[in-house]
């Protein structure tokens, strides 16, 4: 579980990076809850910037 927590909080950095949204701290939930809230904060960022749905090519 730790060696997935810091996994997904580094993509979590690049992505952040990338696309310049900020991710909100996550509440003191456990794995995976903090992982899936901190997934739902995202997803809700992005479609705020218009990213989801955005079809390449």
């Amino acid at each position: 579980m730790v060696k997935l927590e810091r996994d997904f909080y580094k993509s979590l950095s690049q992505l952040a990076d990338r696309y310049g949204i900020q991710p909100k701290p996550s509440p003191s939930h456990a794995f995976p809850y903090n992982i899936s809230w901190t997934l739902s904060d995202i997803k809700e960022q992005l479609k705020a910037k218009k990213l989801t749905g955005r079809k390449s090519g």
